[in-house]
C-alpha cells in the first residue's frame, strides 16, 4: 500500500471554556492561524474587526489569521465555549468549503448541537490521551466540524451580502498593482494611493472580495512568480529570492513553505533540477 497523503491541515490548540459571569478576553489576534469559536451554552458577546456580535448557543465564530478579536461573557449567564485554533500548510487547501461568498463569513449558527458537543467530547478525550493515530483522529473531527459549519452557510445562516460591484472593482485594481509591482517593495500608502483610497479603508475591502489580506495575496503572487523562474530558468534560491524584493532567503524560504507545504530547495529537487 501506497502512502497515506498528509492532509495540509494541523489543529495546534483546543480548549473547553467555561466562563465566570463579566469574564472578557481582551483584544487579540493569531498571525497565522484559523480560530474556530464554538458557543455550546450561556451568551455574551464576540467582536470581529469591531463589530460585535450577540453569541448564544449553536453560534460558531470564523476567525481568520491576523484578524482582531475579543469576547466578553454575560453577568447572568455566561457561555461555555469551545476554541479551536488550527494551521493550513497550503493556503487555498479550504476553498471548497468557502467559496461563494464564505471566504468573508464571520458567524454561522447551527440549529443542532449534540454532534458537536459528540465530537468536542471526542477531541478532547484524544487530546488526554494521545494514543497512536491521535493527530489524524483530530484532523478528521476539525474537517467533520468544518462541514458543519458550511452546511449551516448553505442554509443561509449568517451568509453576508456579496462584495458590491464598485468593491470588486477596487479589489481588481488593487491585483493589478500588485502584479505590477511584484518584485518591488510595496508599501500600503502607495497601494492606497494607487486606488486613490485611504491604507484602512483599502484593507478593508480587499479582505472582504478576497479572503486575503494586501500582503498575503502578494506573497502568493511571488510564490507563483517563484515557481515559474525554478522551473523555467537557472537562478538559485537565493537569486529567486533576490528577484523578488525579498530581503532575505531565509524569509523567502519561510514564505515559500508556508504556501506550497514544501521548502523551496525541495520544490526546485521535485521539479527535477
Amino acid at each position: 500500500m501506497g502512502q497515506v497523503p498528509e492532509v495540509p491541515l494541523e489543529v495546534v490548540f483546543t480548549h473547553l471554556y467555561r466562563c465566570e459571569p463579566g469574564w472578557s478576553m481582551g483584544k487579540r489576534a493569531h498571525p497565522d492561524c484559523h480560530e474556530l469559536f464554538f458557543v455550546l451554552r450561556g451568551k455574551g458577546k464576540f467582536t470581529l474587526d469591531d463589530t460585535e456580535h450577540d453569541a448564544e448557543p449553536g453560534d460558531v465564530f470564523l476567525v481568520k489569521p491576523g484578524q482582531v478579536h475579543c469576547a466578553a461573557a454575560d453577568l447572568a449567564d455566561p457561555y461555555v465555549y469551545y476554541c479551536i485554533h488550527y494551521y493550513l500548510s497550503r493556503p487555498g487547501y479550504l476553498t471548497p468549503f468557502f467559496e461563494g461568498g464564505y471566504s468573508f463569513l464571520a458567524k454561522v449558527r447551527l440549529e443542532d448541537m449534540s454532534e458537536v458537543m459528540e465530537i468536542v467530547d471526542r477531541m478532547e478525550a484524544e487530546k488526554a490521551r494521545k494514543r497512536t493515530g491521535y493527530r489524524a483522529m483530530m484532523q478528521a473531527y476539525m474537517l467533520q466540524l468544518l462541514t458543519f459549519v458550511v452546511r449551516a452557510a448553505d442554509a443561509g445562516e449568517g451568509l453576508p451580502s456579496p462584495p458590491s460591484q464598485g468593491h470588486q472593482r477596487v479589489a481588481e485594481r488593487i491585483k493589478e498593482y500588485l502584479e505590477e509591482h511584484v518584485a518591488e517593495k510595496v508599501r500600503l500608502e502607495d497601494v492606497a494611493r494607487a486606488v486613490s483610497l485611504s491604507p484602512r479603508y483599502c484593507c478593508s475591502i480587499f479582505r472582504k472580495v478576497t479572503g486575503y489580506t494586501i500582503f498575503q495575496y502578494l506573497d502568493l503572487l511571488r510564490v507563483e512568480r517563484a515557481k515559474a523562474l525554478f522551473r523555467h530558468s537557472h537562478l538559485n534560491v537565493t537569486e529567486v529570492a533576490q528577484e523578488l524584493g525579498y530581503p532575505n532567503v531565509y524569509y523567502f524560504s519561510r514564505v515559500f513553505k508556508k504556501v506550497t507545504g514544501l521548502p523551496p530547495s525541495q520544490f526546485v529537487k521535485l521539479e527535477g533540477r
